[in-house]
């Protein structure tokens, strides 16, 4: 199915800025009345998947089959090279993490499994109306609900943050599980199969540190998790869905009582999400991996960019405060 296609059926578009700000405001204010945490990411064409760059590179290299072992494989042999280059050390400041290794590989545009957020709707508006190459193309701005799902706030994930190895791996919840409790082989091979279900049946988020002051001025965070379905088998549609609710499936919005196929919902997402339709009052406490979105018309851009610029003041120089922001954007208005 295609993107925009399946995202019709749940979103609402909007022709002006003040229609942008009056959605907004209506996911916002349905979040705090159920106390939802939310993130927002903008993409500048609609058409595009919810696919982070590692894994259109995966996709690329035609994997017979499409398996988070495989796709964390590759993610450990960038690491690797990462580690090679000496880049996971930094002056001043020692080894870093690899959640921070792969934050500043996503910042610098190689390659990783992260998909860039931000905690400011606008700012994830200003890259859905982002001046460029995608003008002519209508943008998308995505709200995902990330309640329980933040690494920081999660007692049994914070470690995460200062792993020098990639803690979703099996390897290290194994080993993690091992360390904690004396328990059996069978008893780890039985946490690992659970673990595994949960990392493709859910999105992660993450709040960095101030590793530079992009992240700063975009409010930045990343979502993480695995390849949605990988415990299905490849394009099957489990017909016992609704008594284990545990493993992830995309519904099919054209029809009733009808899940995607795992391949064709890999097509407009890597990550287990769980599109939501407007009006976004219907938000429950207990929703998971919920995604709401608002589709902006490509007519309405240059409008939503101006008021952004001259209302609060977000610019290309305010987004990308650095030497690599200026080389990307700032050269293009004295030299095109």
């Amino acid at each position: 199915m295609k993107v925009d296609r399946f995202w019709s059926h749940y979103e609402v578009t909007v022709e002006n800025f003040a229609e942008l700000l009056s959605n907004i405001q209506l996911i916002s204010d349905a979040a705090a009345k159920n106390d939802r945490s939310l993130v927002w990411r903008g993409q500048a064409d609609s058409s595009w998947a919810l696919h982070s760059k590692l894994y259109r590179m995966y996709l690329r290299q035609k994997p017979t089959r499409t398996q988070e072992s495989q796709f964390a494989k590759l993610e450990k042999e960038i690491l690797v090279e990462l580690r090679q280059w000496g880049l996971h050390s930094q002056r001043n400041v020692g080894r870093l993490s690899v959640l921070s290794q792969i934050a500043m590989m996503q910042h610098f545009g190689a390659p990783t499994r992260f998909l860039d957020i931000t905690f400011n709707a606008l700012v994830g508006a200003f890259f859905a109306v982002e001046e460029g190459d995608h003008n002519a193309a209508d943008g998308r701005l995505f709200a995902l609900d990330i309640s329980g799902r933040l690494i920081n706030d999660r007692r049994y994930l914070r470690h995460w943050e200062d792993a020098l190895d990639t803690p979703w791996s099996e390897s290290a919840i194994k080993r993690d599980f091992q360390n904690s409790i004396n328990n059996g082989d069978d008893q780890v091979s039985d946490f690992i199969a659970d673990w595994l279900k949960e990392w493709t049946s859910h999105f992660y988020a993450w709040k960095p540190p101030a590793l530079d002051s992009r992240i700063s001025a975009q409010h930045g965070g990343f979502l993480l998790g695995g390849i949605l379905g990988t415990n299905l088998r490849e394009g099957f549609i489990d017909r016992d869905y609704e008594k284990n609710s545990s493993i992830f499936q995309l519904k099919d919005p054209r029809y009733d009582n009808r899940k995607l196929a795992v391949a064709e919902a890999r097509e407009l997402t890597c990550l287990a999400i769980t599109p939501n339709a407007f009006p976004a009052h219907s938000m429950r406490a207990n929703t998971k991996n919920s995604v709401y979105c608002i589709k902006i018309s490509s007519n309405a851009k240059s409008s939503i960019r101006r008021s952004l610029k001259n209302v609060y003041g977000y610019t290309h120089s305010f987004i990308y405060p650095d030497f690599s922001g200026f080389a990307s954007y700032g050269v293009k208005k004295i030299i095109s």
